[in-house]
């Protein structure tokens, strides 16, 4: 039978929007294989080509995408509609009939190549401008995803910086935003199954390096803290410091995973000394409990300051006690490439650079957008160590 042109690609467009239709629906999630051109050819006594063609519709569109060898996956799950039933040639056509079973030993995947430019949403909380690292990241992100060609969205929750944003907050910024990807700021949400994001569009993740308490982020951009206070606590130990104190930021729930890094950290230095503090952001406080640190007994040899900013209102006070860095105390502190630290001393640091840790977030996601139904690795940003004078006191 001769079927008209136009008649042929009415048909493609009424399989992609029934397609469409189902995709839009649960069992559909991303990474969820489709059946393949040949059978639903057969299920549906049409041309393979035809639903080749339907199939280009929908990855033009973003929504699925084709893997070599492997076959083609959900790659975004489109805004919902009406109806999970489609109607096919007179018949009934639904999930059961889309969807392929899960092969019981996944396929070698390769690398899709496709240059379609893709929309990104960066998501965050108000006030990024005004926090020095996290807008250094967003640069990153920016940097490497418009030398691409691709656009960058800046969608902001309406949150201080110690409330956390709820899952339905999350999902309710992801559908009014549809973009082809996101990043996102991990420590906002709440300790939930971030995979019931990822089933709705690809998300990348970028977080502390609270490994301690990672749930199941995937693909995880990590900031090596983490790593970076063992690296600190052993270069202090080895210019013969033993009582080394901890100082960081109170917020966001996370004293109690920090207390316990600590405390198994020095445990596998064989220090018994211990001395946290956790400071809020505020200079009377800060003066306070250095009062009381420093004029004690329990006067520390040395302290790990785990943030630039805590470091420049820790400092003058340190200042106003006489208390000097390099020798009456030891510091070494956390900083981020771009973010100025307090004059006159030579900080002893271990440095970040959160521009280079927003382009690999964005590489991530680009991965993660690419590769439907593949695993991407996640990757840890580790600090380079600048050595100065104010962690040796002679």
């Amino acid at each position: 039978m001769v079927v008209s042109m136009s008649k042929a690609a009415d048909i493609v467009q009424h399989l992609c929007e029934a397609f469409e239709r189902i995709l839009a629906h649960p069992p559909s999630k991303v990474g969820r294989r489709l059946c393949s051109e040949r059978e639903l050819a057969t299920r549906l006594q049409v041309e393979r080509i035809t639903i080749q063609k339907a199939f280009d519709q929908l990855v033009e569109k973003g929504y699925i995408a084709r893997r070599h060898g492997s076959g083609t996956y959900v790659r975004k799950v489109p805004p919902a509609s009406r109806g999970k039933i489609a109607n096919i040639n007179g018949q009934s056509f639904t999930a059961a009939d889309f969807f392929a079973e899960p092969a019981s030993t996944p396929a070698r995947k390769q690398a899709l190549q496709e240059h379609r430019r893709l929309k990104v949403a960066f998501l965050d909380k108000v006030g990024l401008q005004h926090n020095e690292m996290r807008s250094l990241l967003y640069s990153g992100v920016m940097n490497r995803l418009k030398e691409s060609g691709h656009q960058v969205k800046l969608v902001q929750f309406e949150k201080a910086d110690e409330e956390l944003v709820s899952l339905e907050e999350a999902m309710a910024k992801i559908h009014d935003n549809p973009c082809d990807g996101y990043i996102l700021w991990a420590p906002m949400i709440p300790k939930i199954d971030p995979t019931f994001l990822k089933a709705h569009a690809p998300v990348s993740y970028v977080a502390g390096g609270e490994r301690i308490s990672d749930h199941d982020y995937s693909p995880l951009t990590r900031i090596g803290t983490e790593d970076a206070f063992v690296r600190a606590v052993r270069l202090l130990k080895e210019v013969g410091h033993s009582k080394i104190a901890y100082f960081s930021n109170y917020g966001l729930g996370m004293t109690g995973n920090l207390q316990r890094f600590y405390d198994i950290t020095l445990g596998a230095f064989d220090l018994e000394y211990r001395r946290t503090e956790f400071l809020e952001p505020n200079d009377d406080q800060i003066a306070q409990r250095m009062r009381k640190l420093f004029n004690g007994p329990d006067r520390p040899e040395a302290v790990y300051i785990a943030d630039d900013i805590l470091l420049r209102r820790v400092a003058p006070v340190l200042e106003k006690l006489n208390v000097i860095p390099g020798n009456d105390v030891g510091v070494v502190t956390l900083s981020n490439r771009g973010v100025s630290l307090p004059a006159k001393y030579k900080w002893s640091r271990l440095e970040f650079d959160p521009f280079q840790l927003g382009r690999l977030a964005a590489d991530n996601l680009l991965l993660e957008i690419q590769n439907a139904g593949e695993v991407i690795c996640s990757v840890e940003n580790l600090a380079t160590w600048y050595p100065g004078t104010t962690h040796i006191c002679q």
